[in-house]
Formats: structure tokens, C-alpha cells, sequence
């Protein structure tokens, strides 16, 4: 991760609990994400916890690893 992402990461827990502010998905302008990390990597999820599949990311022709 680079070092913005590290520092986010070291002080996102709250009790155990990752406390991060909403974020917005920079492909589709949807709000309302959260970070979690996978074992893929770093994914934006919904507030349930469901991945975030952006439609315009894969219409840049990017795709989903």
C-alpha cells in the first residue's frame, strides 16, 4: 500500500472495528463505500459488506482482478 493508504489503515480501528469515512468510487461517482481488505487486495464494499462491481470500471476496459 502506498503511504496514504498505510496511514488510513493504522488509524481506522476502533475496537477491532474499521471506523473509515464513506468514500466514493472514482470510476462511477457512487458514494457511500467503505474500504475492506480481501485476498484479492483493498475493495470498496457497501455498508453491508457486498464488493463493490463498478460498471464504468470495466467499461475503461480495466476489469476486476
Amino acid at each position: 500500500m502506498g503511504e496514504m493508504a498505510d496511514y488510513m489503515h493504522d488509524n481506522a480501528y476502533a475496537d477491532g472495528e474499521y471506523d473509515l469515512a464513506l468514500v466514493r468510487c472514482r470510476y462511477c461517482n457512487r458514494e457511500e463505500f467503505y474500504w475492506r481488505e480481501t485476498e484479492d487486495g483493498w475493495r470498496l464494499t457497501t455498508p453491508t459488506g457486498k464488493i463493490h462491481i463498478c460498471s464504468a470500471y470495466k467499461k475503461e476496459g480495466r476489469g476486476h482482478d
